[in-house]
């Protein structure tokens, strides 16, 4: 059975340069697709909010920690990768 598409989810953890480098040659030695997926916990952070307002000027600075954070992730596996 050959593999057409890897999925990696990127963190924080110690080891996700390892994951990473594996996916990768499985992907190489399958000719498959290597996608990389960082979660920003956004809908975790949400439901943990007791007042859950879009529009709130108080919320956004954390969404956009989140997503920061998300996309940081993101850049190390194209780097990695």
């Amino acid at each position: 059975m050959a593999y057409k598409t890897i999925i990696v989810l990127m963190n924080e953890s110690e080891n996700v340069r390892s994951c990473v480098e594996a996916a990768a040659t499985i992907a190489k030695e399958e000719d498959a697709h290597l996608i990389g997926v960082a979660i920003t916990g956004i809908t975790r952070f949400l439901k943990e909010t007791v007042t859950v307002d879009k529009d709130n000027p108080h919320i956004v600075p954390f969404i956009n920690v989140l997503r920061k954070r998300a996309y940081q992730s993101l850049e190390k596996f194209d780097a990695i990768a």
